[in-house]
């Protein structure tokens, strides 16, 4: 069991640095370079007011919080809002594809895709869906710029990013075919790693299983 979850930690940092230096020989084989701001439309979201209970409860729209970009691809919501949260704050709907970008405090720099149509809190910067771009490749280019975005980030505490410092980050923008190609390849290596990821998983729940019977 100890042998199986130490080859699946070994297989998911190996696969790691495979798509790591995938990315990088894109990212620096020297196409054209934009600024964000020429490539996408961006915004940010809001929170409807907590004090009211009909901005919440029963609610049907995805709301995502800055917390949930660790999660890297945003296939799901933990919290919802209503269609009066939803109208009655700064909160938007974005579409599926969208990339989010966490702007303030602990997740500053963190970047994750938005595979459901959803809303966010004011601490996340929306970038919306090109034609120039697929999204995955962008989401690649910020995580491999993600001690660049530390080194951006302004305020009291230093922790802050903002819309106009994300609109000038420069960007290499390849051939579509590139980016898909890219992306595949990387969709392919991330499964490998969910896969020993749920190994892992696995064998501590079958481990705590043993210790809470003979225990």
């Amino acid at each position: 069991m100890d042998r199986g979850t130490d080859q699946a930690h070994q297989t998911i940092t190996a696969t790691k640095q495979q798509i790591e230096e995938k990315a990088e020989v894109v990212i620096n084989a020297g196409y054209k370079i934009k600024k964000i701001g020429d490539v996408y439309n961006t915004t940010s979201g809001g929170t409807p007011l907590s004090s009211k209970k009909e901005y919440y409860e029963n609610g049907t729209i995805p709301w995502i919080n800055s917390g949930e970009v660790s999660k890297k691809e945003i296939n799901f919501a933990d919290n919802f809002i209503t269609e009066l949260g939803l109208n009655n704050s700064n909160a938007k709907l974005f579409p599926s594809g969208t990339v989010l970008l966490a702007m303030y405090g602990a997740t500053a720099g963190k970047v994750a895709l938005l595979n459901i149509k959803a809303s966010t809190n004011q601490a996340l910067c929306a970038l919306l869906p090109t034609d120039e771009m697929v999204p995955k490749f962008l989401v690649l280019v910020l995580e491999a710029m993600y001690q660049d975005l530390l080194n951006m980030r302004t305020g009291i505490a230093r922790d802050n990013l903002s819309q106009e410092k994300i609109k000038n980050i420069k960007i290499p923008i390849p051939p579509l075919d590139i980016q898909q190609r890219l992306a595949a390849e990387v969709e392919q290596l991330e499964a490998k790693i969910t896969e020993a990821q749920a190994m892992i998983d696995k064998a501590a729940e079958h481990k705590n299983a043993i210790l809470t019977k003979y225990l």
